[in-house]
């Protein structure tokens, strides 16, 4: 699959840069170090791809410079989140990250170009929304975990 130089960054809003991946290293952590960022916090499958996600730092990483909290590198299938942010909202910039990954992957940016050109009709652009990012985002949230089923009643 043919990756696109596109990135996308949470900061207040939404907007998207043209900057590439990072060619940082990450660190190797033992056990009562301090942590040295970057640090890979876990990795997930996202629409059958292997995305890493990485804590990190404004000084260690460059796509998390200028106040941004979190961003999502299509072209090396990662997402850095900033290392400081409280437990809550470092969760909240992951799944908004996420979704970045899941629009992506699933092709819907295609979508939205041709909604924003008028190529989709308006009756029509909920059900695409829902039904293209709901099984995707399904999927991505069942593959890694994020999701338990409720027993069934019968």
């Amino acid at each position: 699959m043919k990756m696109s130089k596109k990135t996308s960054d949470s900061k207040v809003g939404h907007k998207r840069s043209p900057r590439g991946g990072t060619s940082t290293a990450l660190a190797r952590v033992e056990p009562n170090d301090p942590p040295q960022y970057p640090i890979r916090w876990f990795d997930m499958t996202i629409m059958g791809t292997l995305w890493h996600v990485v804590l990190s730092t404004a000084d260690e990483t460059k796509e998390l410079r200028n106040g941004i909290e979190g961003r999502c590198v299509y072209q090396t299938s990662t997402i850095f989140i900033k290392a400081s942010l409280p437990k809550t909202r470092r969760w909240d910039v992951l799944t908004h990250e996420v979704l970045h990954a899941v629009i992506y992957m699933s092709g819907f940016d295609k979508i939205l170009a041709q909604i924003h050109q008028g190529v989709v009709p308006l009756e029509d652009r909920e059900e695409l929304l829902v039904s293209t990012l709901g099984a995707s985002l399904h999927d991505t949230l069942a593959r890694n975990g994020f999701i338990r089923y409720p027993d069934d009643p019968t």
